[in-house]
């Protein structure tokens, strides 16, 4: 099955990079779902310190 989830390119910092990479291998996940469940997190704290 195809993904139609929106795309985009980002550039990271090498020492970022090579902690997402660590912390996907690690955790055994995708470094895509690790970037989303953090981004998410950072969302969802920027939301309650709003409201």
């Amino acid at each position: 099955m195809k993904r139609t989830d929106p795309q985009m390119k980002i550039r990271l910092e090498p020492a970022v990079k090579a902690w997402i990479e660590t912390k996907a291998k690690a955790d055994d996940r995708p470094q895509t779902w690790l970037i989303n469940q953090l981004l998410k997190e950072v969302m969802q704290h920027s939301t309650q310190r709003a409201g």
